[in-house]
């Protein structure tokens, strides 16, 4: 055992002297050509480790230093230039800069890990002139180091990188130009944007993860222009890089509830139900204005209804007026070949309107028409009957082929102000239900959100909505409060199957809620409503829970 101790002692007292060693040997060992390679090598890195004393000791550490990178020995190049990085003083840019320029890669290597540690605009711009060293090891040294440095002037190279490697082919470069990138925080989201819009899917993906690890608002708008991309992995990254984003991209995927693409709409509702609790605010007052609207575009559909049916009735009588015939002229003013005449004319017109209209407001006018002609007719024959007085002026005025004195007869034109109040109101009204679709659209969103968030603020408003919302409302309501997994949601959903004035889709729903949740607590009251309920569709929903229950007690 003493032999044991011995020997550890004689094993850590060098140790412990090296450690301690001034660093004014250190700086004759590393000037000291004479000495052993290693010692030099280890002296050197133990110069990056010292504790100096004062500033004048720190600067003759960082000249032996600088002195040392341009040694004969590879090692001893290598270790200088790795001990200045250590120090991180910026006046050993210079020195790093020329063994950036070094023959050995390893020395090339350890320089430029050194000037990513120092940091200045100096050194980036120094990493710079060898982003396209000829070795492999060097260009991600180099890349990584960029990074490190944090400094925006090497932007424009490592997007550069990011933009026109292969992934494939360079998946290493590019992983070290992404993680570098995104140390440069909110300079590189215009970059990775661009990534967005590549035609390599494995790029896409990459960029839209980077976007959502920046947490940028400016990195909003790309990303949704790929919510919908072909490659499910990109559109997914989207999704989640937007969930991250939280509030500052909540206006765009309230937007994009709406949207044709079942795909975009679908995506834009999971990243909000994504956000988790921090999005239940912005839901609630989704559906509270949506709702609002829709109430309001009811009513103005209502509206357009009634005055479309005014108008109707209006057009109606405009074309029965128009089909009155005119009246006939005063046979005690004609001559007896102008009463003759008019006769035969009043009788075409007669037979022509009765051939050319069927429908029952031309027969109307038809028949009066007919009275009229029948009445003027008597009264002509009065007139034929009575013996003619003398007046040699009016026997003057006959004319032979005189045409008959009533128009011909036409087709009563379409009134074009009528005409266009009809085109009006029908496209006014296909505005206002393309509106009223979309907006109750996102108030349906709004509930299947809360329903997957399932926080106490969510169950509250859920139960709020399922209690004295509109039917169709109420009853997805009931069904999100099964997909809360709250317990919180069993007492309210017990209350509405319990109601016999509820509708009975809505406790439909409830009970299978319940089963959902795994309500065993309720489920005396689901034994009576699958026994007794009046309504099938609620007695089914029951015994369904029921069943549920027993699989999740088994």
């Amino acid at each position: 055992m003493r032999t044991f101790l011995l020997g550890c002692v004689s094993l850590l007292v060098p140790l412990l002297l090296h450690a301690q060693t001034p660093v004014a040997d250190l700086l004759t060992t590393v000037a000291d050509d004479a000495a052993l390679a290693s010692v030099r090598w280890s002296a050197a890195l133990d110069l990056g480790n010292a504790a100096f004393a004062d500033a004048v000791e720190r600067q003759s550490a960082l000249d032996a230093l600088s002195t040392a990178t341009s040694a004969r020995e590879v090692g001893l190049r290598a270790n200088a230039a790795t001990a200045l990085g250590r120090i991180g003083d910026a006046s050993s840019v210079s020195a790093l800069s020329a063994s950036l320029n070094d023959t050995q890669p390893v020395v090339r290597r350890a320089s430029a890990h050194s000037l990513g540690r120092i940091g200045t605009e100096a050194a980036a711009r120094a990493l710079l002139t060898r982003i396209d060293d000829a070795d492999r090891a060097v260009r991600g040294q180099v890349v990584h180091a960029l990074g490190e440095s944090g400094e925006p002037v090497a932007v424009g190279a490592l997007g550069a990188i990011f933009l026109s490697h292969n992934p494939a082919k360079d998946a290493a470069l590019m992983g070290e130009a992404t993680r570098a990138l995104l140390k440069m925080g909110g300079f590189a989201v215009d970059t990775f944007a661009e990534g967005l819009a590549s035609h390599d899917s494995r790029k896409q993906l990459t960029a839209a993860r980077a976007l959502g690890a920046l947490g940028d608002p400016r990195a909003t708008e790309p990303l949704m222009r790929v919510l919908g991309a072909l490659d499910p992995s990109v559109a997914a990254a989207a999704e989640s890089a937007l969930a991250q984003l939280g509030e500052p991209a909540m206006p765009e995927l309230i937007d994009a509830l709406g949207a044709e693409n079942p795909s975009v709409s679908g995506r834009a509702l999971a990243a909000i139900t994504d956000m988790g609790p921090p999005a239940v605010t912005t839901l609630v007052d989704l559906f509270t204005t949506s709702m609002t609207r829709v109430t309001e575009l009811e009513g103005e559909l209502q509206t357009l209804a009634d005055a479309a049916a005014q108008a109707e009735v209006a057009a109606k009588a405009a074309v029965v007026a128009a089909q009155q015939p005119p009246p006939p002229p005063d046979p005690s003013t004609m001559t007896t070949s102008e009463i003759q005449r008019e006769s035969k004319g009043l009788k075409k017109q007669l037979k022509a309107q009765h051939a050319e209209h069927s429908d029952i407001d031309s027969l109307v006018v038809y028949r009066r028409a007919a009275s009229t002609f029948n009445q003027w007719i008597d009264s002509g024959r009065r007139e034929l009957n009575r013996p003619p007085a003398p007046n040699p002026t009016v026997l003057s005025q006959e004319v032979v082929g005189m045409a008959p004195l009533s128009s011909p007869p036409t087709e009563v034109p379409i009134n074009p102000q009528a005409q266009g109040s009809a085109a009006v109101i029908a496209s006014r009204k296909k505005a206002l239900e393309d509106e009223l679709e979309d907006r109750r659209a996102r108030a349906h969103d709004a509930l299947v959100a809360l329903g997957q968030i399932g926080d106490d603020v969510s169950v509250t408003t859920l139960t709020g909505v399922a209690l004295n919302g509109a039917v169709l409302e109420a009853t997805l309501a009931a069904d999100a409060l099964g997909r809360t997994d709250n317990a919180n949601a069993v007492a309210p959903l017990t209350g509405i199957i319990g109601d016999a004035a509820a509708p009975s889709s809505v406790r439909a729903n409830a009970a299978r809620a319940l089963g959902a949740l795994g309500a065993t607590q309720a489920q005396a009251a689901l034994e009576q409503l699958a026994a007794a309920d009046p309504a099938p569709n609620v007695r089914r929903a029951a015994q369904q829970a029921l069943a549920q229950l027993a699989r999740l007690s088994a």
